[in-house]
């Protein structure tokens, strides 16, 4: 309330809510300016007005990347979500969402995105972003000052992305194992893996996909340190069973 009378040079009216429709309104003010002129100054800012007056009246917001950011953050504050979602393939998804209906923002909101190098989809009920790399780049770009919501950024700033499941290093040396005619069964143990992953690799074609879980970076470190460990292992195992058939 200070900071909105220092800003227009009003001075605010108050409504004390004490019971409301909405509990979480509860024991809350409604704070208000009334002025013609200040009316007149700031124009229409409502639902369906007020991308028309920020680019009429505020163009030098839009213009300006230095203080288009900062406009983003404000409609984030407002409009903005974060989810952490695991899908059905326990594979731990980030959505960043901004909420609306109208169109033309979501145009706005798209192209505003992308003075920035960062992609975001339209959706039915905004705009959305769900790439990784994409997330990172919002939450360094956006500022939020809703505490729950800056905590959520923050958290998206110190992910990394593990790869799970079968890996490459798998791939290879379950191949390099058939060539040198080790027998599936001896493969499958060796590499801790069953008949059917690598009956695909062998006689379908397919390659190991790259899931993955989004974690934090001190998480990261310790499974990247377990997964050497366990690869050195497999490497080893695999060399061994080669080098066996390669002798006879």
């Amino acid at each position: 309330m200070n900071i909105g009378e220092k800003l227009f040079g009003i001075k605010a009216g108050k409504i004390y809510l004490q019971k409301h429709e909405n509990p979480a309104w509860n024991n809350a003010y409604h704070v208000n300016f009334s002025s013609m002129n200040l009316l007149d100054y700031l124009g229409p800012w409502h639902e369906k007005k007020w991308l028309g007056t920020l680019h009429n009246k505020f163009n030098w917001v839009v213009s300006d990347k230095q203080y288009l950011k900062h406009f983003l953050s404000a409609f984030f504050d407002c409009e903005g979500s974060v989810a952490f979602r695991k899908t059905t393939s326990n594979r731990q998804l980030i959505r960043v969402d901004f909420a609306t209906a109208q169109e033309p923002i979501k145009k706005f909101l798209v192209k505003s995105f992308k003075k920035y190098n960062i992609t975001v989809q339209k959706q039915q009920r905004g705009v959305l972003s769900s790439n990784f790399e994409n997330n990172k780049k919002l939450a360094h770009l956006l500022y939020s000052h809703i505490d729950y919501k800056r905590k959520l950024l923050n958290q998206i700033k110190d992910c990394e992305i593990i790869l799970s499941g079968y890996s490459h290093a798998q791939y290879e040396l379950a191949m390099k194992m058939k060539k040198h005619k080790v027998p599936m069964k001896t493969i499958a143990r060796t590499l801790n893996l069953n008949y059917h992953v690598l009956s695909c690799w062998f006689y379908q074609g397919f390659k190991p996909g790259n899931k993955y879980t989004i974690i934090s970076k001190a998480k990261a470190k310790k499974i990247l340190a377990s997964q050497k460990q366990k690869e050195k292992k497999m490497v080893c195992l695999a060399l061994k069973e080669i080098n066996k058939r390669s002798l006879k």
